[in-house]
């Protein structure tokens, strides 16, 4: 793109409504990354970026005149792709500003554009069961075209504009994308790649290499491109479509080259110019006529020789492109009847008629055309019609009878497979079948490619490979490296200071564990609420009916002594000790009371009179010491009377502060009031005396709920009986007969409930007490998870975050813990594996489990281990489980595992720092798994079916049950804000606000949202959205009064109406509800569900008055925000409407530290403005702080435990004393919230230990006493667990943090924020994120909080389904391996079990589970499992027994890593490798650059936009941004390697099609529509009937063309069109242009061959991690090679863990088994090297 400056250029690109684009420095710093898409969010891709697409792909042949079939094809395969990835509403919107035939490089690609438009717009959307919508507006701006995108909640905007600059618009064009880039530029991103098998898309947020390129040379033009509507103006009586008359007996495509024929005829009638005009009838003749598979032409054939004719036939088909593009330009396609009619995908040939072309312009041909006489009279047809419009004379075209027989093909070589006799590959009936089609053949050694030979030969296999047999990481090849190394004697000094060392370094760690544990105890600190809600059990009333006789008889029978006739010693002796007992459990419940009787003294003297606060912060501590003691129901009962007489006199003062003031009312202590009342009643019946009845009773009546005090009073008569309850209702009625209620809430029971009371209500599901988890009453679907535990049966289990599904795990492990202690053999021994995807996730469960059971949990993670050995719970990574479950020690030992969030499985958590996708891990998991296991989510849209697929995978074991138990419901609500700043009315901070905890803004800023404010009418036919969308009570009265303000409307008259009508006045609260009902959060549910259910019926008969209900739901418009300047006001109205604490989510680390430096920068200043210290404290201070530092340094330097912080002897004189303590008016966090001396000298301590100097972490350090922190993994993880832990404790209130937080971290919050959009917030991801807010325990309601987001994409987000888990293929080489090696390692006795094992993974995969084509999907897997270790045998990995060899335990073990790893042992195996190492000991650094520069061409590859490869871009930069080429013979190396391999994958497409008896060529239909591309076929607008096809392929003119043909086994015939054959370049050209019965997807194929954009276009490598360890620059990653600091950190974090594992695993395979000698030792020594100095290197990034 160039900058356009001159008014000529402004105007011509103006009238010809072409965009004009600008050159903007910021564009080359564009990011790149990988987002994940909700399903069911509409999406939109721009109409002239779908249609540029397409015909930019490398593989459509668009320079002889365009394949319009091929290009037809293209675009239907695209699109059906997109949808199968994830299933979703398409919009196509075209823009006047952006015409979609404009812009492109020549005439046949303005031709195809229009083809596809064309297509697209009438057969495409016009299909019944379309998912794509075409719509046109003038410009992206448009009022009309806004409201569009927003009202269908678009979830994504796909579009290919260049970036503008930021300067003011220079036109009218420039200010439509100059508004399309405002509006949309976060979520404008390009599809790069597209894997149908699952639900991922991955996108780049760089555009279109080829569209950026085409642009460029377009306005670098002296006159910019005309549109195509003026590329005819000489062409006169240009028809109009509308003429076209379907019943003439004309196709529509052969109409409109009649007309284009006839135009052309009209400019030019000679002699040459007619022939050519028949020429161009012919080859469309043709088209009709011939099969699909003998259209396609080899290059050669569609060459016209280079004389002055042939210019004028080139001429002359440029010309009818040009007219055939006006035709089609104007045409409407959406507004034609029987658009099926109007099909012209296959209008052109542009090969086909250059080759008729050559063969008739050489005179090849003799006798005329060389057709038969059908067709001659269909082109007879044409040509008089042709001749009539033009006025040319008409002379008849003659035919030829003569017809040349068919020459039979060769079908090459035959495709075979290796004989491996190997039990693994005799699992099912494969290997029969494959022998049945004589596929299989004797192993040889000449099949083996020159790396397998090379391994097997020259360096021999027996000194390469080692199973590495129990060595599961780098630790564990350590270990084997350092015992290798002379060994110290036990009494060296040295070997003592290390054995100290390492037991110190063990003490810290057993410390910090439990630290960290004892953080997830609730405490007073972190008590937030007077009383949470529950869900005991509440029992029904019974009247309780006293009978005299009985009565009697049982003081008789309770008199008695001992049993059978009341004496005898054993009788007396068992009274005796029943009333010890008794008398035991009086004196202890004496002593409870006392106890909580003495507490509510000491609150009562230190609780001053007057003061509101004081007595909110009194009721707060006696509230959480009852949580806390364990004592009867008599002490906690004393202990709620006492707040219920506190949040009473709170409330009164409440409503005196109302009077007095006019403040807005708060509920808040009458609602606390009203539930402590009746949770007394419900827990406490059976002791509660009668005096102490009527006073709970009073209260209520009090607070003029007359209804409450009827609904308590009739539960507990029915509980306790006539005689008792007529005691209470004396005294109740002494108490408070003659008096007014003394703060009535003036709102009848039913709707003060509704209104106020949602959070607090009992939300039991059927609870009842277990006596298998004491103090806990479980729900039904709890009790029956335990009963599954119990049993040793597997469950799904999928319910909300919070919801109570965790507490299962923490029961399963304590039963194996149970079980360990019971059986003193060590072999009876079991361990239960705890499953988390991220490390982060793993060390808090290390934590908690260690805060519940002790010392008894193990972690492995790949860089760390914890007590595995000794452990009875594992925690760990599922890279990791999925080692361990092909270990033969292992695998045993496992008794029971749980997997947490197992939706990870569908790989869509793309963005989420220190996430990667590990889709393929978990499938492995649950298809190894050799015992039972709970498979634990929140976030499963298709639970039935994906347990359906888990049972079948099990059911290989005997007995093996798989249960599925789903709960619907959140524990807590959920309240939606949007965050409306006004600056106009903003607080103005330094001047105003004078405390920040009693200086709200004054405006009400923070916006509700009801949820079906975020559901559109069409979304209401979709019950499984429906049911993840929950209101809280509150909403449901909205809901309901919004229906019946629409229902008023409705006719009396008209029954249906009446009914419509009826049906919302019997949801009107007071005639649904009983007046005196006590309602639990239940009773809501069943509400609204009635409530949907009435208004999903106004869908199909009154859609506007629905519509008027969804309008009524909003509050107003939502707002999107404007920057990140806001953010305090934004945290003073929400500490204002006490929602502390709060979690900022941004998906930025750079947006995160600003807010919360923003923050800290407005606190600090204002804190300065009251400081108090005098300036000799101040100076004394700074003294002290500069010893601390020189301290610390010393002991640092002499302390070789870099990984290890200081303990809390060490700490109490190394932390740096603030200069003062905030003042409470300055800090989030208050004096009663600060942390101790203690904490603050050991949390803070561990922070400074490792990072002195660091001025970043220097200034976040002090930002912690105000309350406010950061989180995001690019942090240090010292200060990352401090913030964690200090925000549990309620140290810290305010946290700015990326997603590190949102997958599960224990960090509970009263409010999520999320802070700014952008293309990686995925819906999965915000319900994430939204998970932290209203954790169970903590808070009785979650907010969520929208700011700087889009109205449209928040909608999308809440609008979402849940996401339908349909995983990938789970096969690939390193697995066939792994399995193998697995295999070969075990004992005799024991393989029948370990082949039990590993046929799960030949089971049935998820993705083909239930599909159409399940069969034939689940035996692509077998194959492919066959196929791969064929492929092992040839690379010399495996030989002919099936055993390991050469290099197989490395490159297994580097089995993360694939493909990659397999072309490593390429160069490994190679001469080149070893040279590319030899100049080590010479110039080490240097060699060390070069092999990162090899290694990074395979490892981790990040492409780069086109613009980034401008050399001149970064001529004074220090970075390479642009990977090098590998030298040449490394070069050459790997393109031998991906020939190999994409040949064997030629093979095994022909072997699978065999296996099915399938003709691979068999194949004519497009994708999308099923329109057929043959002879004669009606679908696809052909006028030449079967009959006349018949017998015109063996014309002389055709067995011409046919010498010329594409010879092609498996490459599509679509393809073949453009004159592609079987010569394949990369794996995704193989597996989206063959014809394969495989189903095959790129990833599956195992080659290196650089990515490519969508298109086909090479892209070229990011040279990020040479540059990095060049420069070690943090900010050069950031603004030169363009990547986001979370992607770069967590990158470069992996290819340190790369190294260390290359070194490892290659020192091991170096290692002659014979000698102990190393071998290549010049190779091993670089890579060490270089593995040691990027440690180094990597350990500087934030610094």
């Amino acid at each position: 793109p160039v900058r356009i400056s001159t008014n000529e250029r402004l105007s011509a690109a103006r009238a010809s409504h072409l965009p004009v684009y600008r050159r903007s420095s910021m564009s080359f710093r564009l990011q790149w990354g990988e987002v994940a898409v909700g399903e069911g969010q509409p999406a939109v891709f721009e109409g002239r970026s779908l249609i540029s697409l397409i015909v930019s792909n490398t593989l459509l042949d668009t320079t002889h005149g365009g394949e319009a079939v091929h290009a037809t094809f293209l675009l239907e395969q695209f699109v059906q792709n997109f949808h199968k990835a994830v299933p979703r509403k398409l919009i196509v919107p075209f823009f006047d500003v952006l015409p979609y035939s404009g812009g492109h490089g020549s005439k046949s690609d303005r031709l195809l554009a229009e083809i596809l438009h064309c297509h697209l717009t009438t057969v495409i959307a016009r299909r019944e069961d379309s998912f794509i919508t075409c719509v046109h507006f003038p410009s992206w701006e448009d009022e009309e075209w806004l409201k569009c995108a927003t009202d269908a909640h678009v979830g994504l905007v796909i579009a290919d504009i260049p970036p503008l600059s930021d300067e003011k618009p220079a036109s009218a064009v420039d200010e439509a994308l100059f508004a399309l880039q405002g509006h949309f530029v976060k979520t404008s991103l390009f599809v790069r790649e597209l894997r149908c098998a699952s639900s991922e898309l991955r996108f780049e947020s760089h555009r279109l290499q080829g569209f950026e390129l085409l642009v460029e040379e377009a306005l670098e033009a002296t006159e910019p491109l005309p549109d195509a509507s003026a590329l005819v103006a000489d062409v006169d009586n240009v028809v109009s479509i509308a003429t076209y008359k379907s019943g003439e007996g004309i196709a529509f495509s052969s109409w409109i080259l009649i007309e284009a024929v006839a135009a052309f005829l009209k400019a030019d009638a000679s002699e040459e110019q007619q022939q050519i005009c028949q020429w161009f009838l012919l080859h469309h003749a043709l088209k009709q006529v011939l099969p699909l598979i003998k259209r396609g032409l080899k290059d050669s054939a569609v060459v016209i020789a280079d004389d002055e004719r042939s210019a004028r036939i080139l001429a002359a088909q440029d010309k009818l492109s040009d007219i055939l593009c006006s035709i089609l330009h104007g045409f409407d396609g959406s507004k034609v009847e029987n658009p099926e009619r109007y099909f012209v995908g296959d209008l052109v040939s542009g090969r086909l008629f250059r080759a008729v072309a050559a063969r008739l312009s050489t005179d090849e041909i003799k006798g005329g055309l060389g057709i038969g006489n059908k067709v001659a009279a269909k082109m007879n047809t044409w040509w008089k019609r042709c001749c009539e419009l033009s006025g040319v004379a008409f002379r008849e075209i003659a035919a030829t009878d003569d017809v040349v027989p068919e020459v039979p093909t060769d079908e090459g070589e035959k495709p075979t497979l290796v004989d491996i006799p190997c039990d693994l590959l005799d699992m099912f009936d494969l290997p029969e079948r494959l022998k049945s089609i004589d596929a299989i053949v004797e192993a040889d050694e000449s099949m083996r490619s020159g790396a397998g030979m090379a391994a097997a030969a020259a360096l021999g296999d027996k000194y390469y490979y080692h199973s590495f047999s129990n060595m599961f990481d780098c630790r564990d090849i350590q270990g084997f490296i350092d015992a290798r190394q002379p060994q110290l004697p036990e009494t060296d000094p040295q070997y003592i200071r290390q054995k100290k060392w390492e037991q110190k370094k063990e003490q810290k760690n057993v410390t910090f564990i439990k630290k960290v544990s004892e953080t997830f105890k609730v405490s007073t600190r972190n008590m937030r609420h007077v009383t949470t809600a529950s869900s005991y059990h509440i029992p029904e009333p019974k009247q309780v009916v006293e009978d005299p006789k009985a009565k009697k008889e049982a003081k008789k029978a309770a008199n008695k002594k001992g049993g059978k006739g009341g004496k005898g010693k054993g009788a007396k002796g068992k009274g005796a000790k029943e009333q010890i007992r008794l008398d035991n459990l009086k004196r202890l419940e004496a002593e409870d009371v006392q106890t909580i009787q003495l507490l509510i003294d000491q609150l009562n003297i230190n609780k001053p009179k007057s003061s509101v606060e004081k007595l909110k912060a009194t009721i707060l501590e006696l509230s959480a010491e009852l949580k806390a003691r364990d004592v009867c129901g008599k002490a906690k009962l004393l202990g709620n009377i006492q707040l219920i007489e506190w949040s009473f006199a709170m409330w009164q003062a409440d409503l005196r502060s109302h009077k007095k003031n006019g403040e807005a009312l708060d509920y808040l202590y009458a609602v606390y009031t009203f539930r402590l009342i009746m949770d007394s009643f419900h827990k406490y019946y059976s002791v509660i005396e009668a005096q102490q009845a009527a006073d709970l009773l009073a209260h209520l009546k009090h607070l003029g709920l007359a209804d409450a005090v009827r609904s308590a009073f009739g539960w507990y008569k029915g509980m306790v009986g006539e005689e008792k309850s007529q005691e209470v209702k004396v005294l109740l009625l002494a108490a408070t007969k003659g008096k007014k209620p003394k703060a009535p809430v003036k709102m009848k029971f039913v709707e003060f409930q509704l209104q106020h009371c949602g959070a607090l209500m009992n939300r039991g599901f059927d609870s009842q007490q277990d006596d298998r988890v004491p103090h806990y009453h479980p729900d039904k679907w709890q009790r029956e998870l335990l009963d599954v535990v119990d049993r040793g049966e597997s469950a799904l289990v999928v319910a909300p975050t919070s919801s109570g599904k965790t507490f299962a795990s923490f029961y399963a492990m304590r039963r194996v813990i149970l079980h360990n202690k019971a059986n003193k053999r060590t072999s009876d021994k079991q361990v239960l594996a705890y499953v988390s995807p991220t490390k982060a996730l793993v060390n808090q469960m290390l934590a908690e489990v260690y805060s519940k059971f002790g010392p008894v949990v193990g972690v492995f993670t790949q860089d760390y281990r914890y007590n595995i050995e000794l452990c009875d719970i594992l925690v760990t990574v599922p890279q990791c489980l999925d080692t361990l479950l092909l270990s033969k020690t292992w695998r045993p030992r496992i008794g029971y595992a749980i997997l947490d969030e197992v939706h990870c499985i569908e790989d869509s958590l793309h963005g989420m720092d220190g996430i990667t996708k590990t889709g393929s891990v978990w499938e492995h998991l649950i298809d190894l798994l050799p015992c039972p296991f709970l498979a634990l989510s929140a976030t499963v849209g298709n639970p039935e079916e994906f347990c359906d697929y888990i049972g079948v995978i099990q059911s290989r074991f005997p007995k093996r049950v798989v249960r599925i138990i789903t709960h619907e419901y959140r524990w807590s609500d959920l309240i939606l804000h949007s965050y409306h700043p006004n600056e106009s009315l903003a607080t103005d901070f330094e001047q105003d606000v004078k405390d920040i905890h009693r200086t709200p803004t004054g405006k009400k800023l923070l916006q509700r949202i009801h949820p079906l404010q975020c559901v559109t009418v069409e979304d209401l036919s979709d019950r499984q959205l429906l049911s993840a969308i929950h209101m809280a009570p509150e909403e449901c009265v909205m809901l309901q009064t919004q229906m019946q303000l629409a229902s008023a409307a409705l006719d009396d008259a008209v029954p249906e109406q009446a009914e419509l009508k009826a049906a919302v006045e019997a949801l009107n609260p007071d005639v649904h509800f009983k007046t005196d009902q006590c309602l639990v959060r239940q009773d809501v549910y069943a509400y609204e569900s009635k409530l949907i259910e009435v208004l999903c019926k106004w869908r199909d008969t009154h859609v506007e008055s629905l519509r008027a209900v969804l309008k009524g739901l909003e509050a107003g418009k939502l707002h999107p925000g404007t920057g990140k300047h806001e953010v305090m006001s934004l945290l003073l109205d929400i500490t204002a409407a006490k929602k502390l604490p709060v979690i900022l989510f941004s998906l930025s680390r750079e947006e995160c530290e600003g807010i919360i430096r923003e923050v800290y920068d407005k606190l600090s200043a204002m804190n300065d403005r009251v400081q108090t210290k005098s300036a000799a404290e101040l100076k004394e201070i700074e003294k002290h702080n500069k010893r601390v530092m020189k301290e610390l340094k010393r002991k640092r330097d002499a302390d070789k435990d870099s990984e290890a912080g200081p303990d809390d002897e060490e700490t109490g004189a190394q932390v740096i004393q603030v200069a003062t303590k905030p003042d409470d008016s300055c800090s989030f966090c208050t004096n009663v919230d600060r942390m101790t001396e203690t904490e603050y000298q050991y949390w803070i301590g561990r922070v400074l230990w490792r990072n002195k100097g660091d001025a970043k972490i220097e200034w976040l350090v002090k930002a912690l006493d105000y309350g406010i922190g950061v989180h995001h993994a690019g942090l240090p993880k010292e200060y990352r667990v401090a913030v964690e832990v200090l925000f549990r404790a309620g140290h810290v209130k305010v946290v700015a943090a990326t997603s590190t937080l949102g997958m599960g971290i224990n960090m509970p919050c009263q409010t999520v924020c999320l802070w700014g959009d952008s293309p990686y917030l995925s819906p999965l991801l915000y319900r994430q994120m939204r998970g932290r807010a209203g954790r169970r325990g903590y808070d009785n309601v979650g907010n969520v909080v929208f700011a700087n987001i889009p109205d449209y994409k928040v909608k999308a987000l809440v609008g979402s389904k849940l996401i339908r888990l349909k995983g990938t293929q789970p096969i690939s080489p390193s697995v066939v391996l792994r399995s193998m090696v697995s295999y070969a390692d075990v004992k005799p006795s024991d393989k029948a079990e370990t082949k039990l094992v590993i046929r799960g993974l030949l089971e049935q995969p998820l993705y083909a589970f239930r599909q159409p084509d399940q069969d034939a999907l689940t035996l692509n897997s077998r194959f492919l499992f066959r196929v791969y270790a064929d492929l092992l045998y040839r690379e010399g990995l495996i030989d002919e027994e099936g055993l390991p060899s050469g290099m197989a335990g490395m490159i297994q073990h580097l089995h993360h890593h694939e493909p990659a790893n397999l072309a490593l042992h390429h160069f490994l195996m190679s001469k080149e490798f070893d040279d590319l190492c030899s100049e080590y000991s010479r110039s080490p650094e240097e060699t060390c650059r070069h092999l990162i520069q090899v290694l990074a061409s395979l490892f981790h590859v990040v492409p780069v936009s086109r613009s980034q490869t401008s050399p001149s871009l970064f001529k004074d930069s220090s970075s390479q941004v642009v990977l090098n080429d590998l030298p040449g013979g490394l070069s050459r190396v790997l393109q031998e390697y991906n020939t190999s391999i994409l040949k064997q994958f030629v093979d095994y497409i022909k072997i699978r099609a065999k296996l099915d008896d399938k003709e691979l060529m068999d194949v004519n239909q497009l994708p999308l529509t099923g329109i057929e591309i043959a002879p004669g076929s009606a679908s696809a607008g052909a006028d030449v009937d079967a009959d006349q096809a018949a017998g015109a392929d063996r014309s002389p003119l055709v067995a011409a063309l046919e010498k010329g043909a594409v010879n092609s086994t498996i490459r599509s015939p679509f393809f073949q069109l453009s004159g592609c054959g079987d010569t394949f370049h990369t794996a995704e050209e193989l597996a989206n242009s063959s014809v394969s019965a495989l189903h095959i997807e790129a990833s599956q194929i195992p080659t290196v061959a650089g990515l490519r954009d969508v298109t086909g276009r090479k892209l070229a490598y990011n040279a990020y991690v040479a540059d990095y360890y060049k420069l070690f620059s943090k900010q050069s990653l950031i603004h030169e090679n363009a990547l986001r600091e979370a992607i770069a950190w967590q990158l470069l974090k992996d290819w340190d863990m790369l190294l260390q594992t290359l070194y490892t695993s290659l020192y091991v395979v170096c290692v002659d088994p014979e000698t102990e000698e190393l071998r290549r030792t010049e190779t091993l020594s670089a890579v060490e090297h270089l593995s040691k100095e990027f440690r180094v290197r990597f350990r500087k990034f934030n610094q």
